[in-house]
């Protein structure tokens, strides 16, 4: 899920949902600011699971727990909701 600012004449905030790394990127590029990033992974059920799903697995945790450090580690004067309340 992605939001931010449209770079239209009437400029407006919008919200989308997008679906893969170069659909996410290309959608990055058509906004004027991006004011939100959210990542849901959703993987097939059943049967066992493979070495790449846990590396998958791994590398989605990895990336959640950078974007938390360094929501954390911005500076004071940088507005944050979380790190603020």
């Amino acid at each position: 899920m992605l939001s931010g600012w449209t770079n239209d004449a009437e400029r407006r905030h919008v919200v989308r949902l997008v679906a893969g790394g170069d659909a996410l990127s290309a959608a990055r590029g058509a906004l004027a600011e991006v004011t939100g990033e959210h990542v849901y992974s959703v993987q097939k059920g059943g049967g066992g699971s493979s070495a790449a799903d846990a590396d998958h697995l791994n590398a989605l945790c990895a990336e959640g727990a950078r974007q938390t450090d360094a929501m954390f580690d911005a500076p004071p004067d940088t507005p944050n909701a979380l790190r603020d309340n």
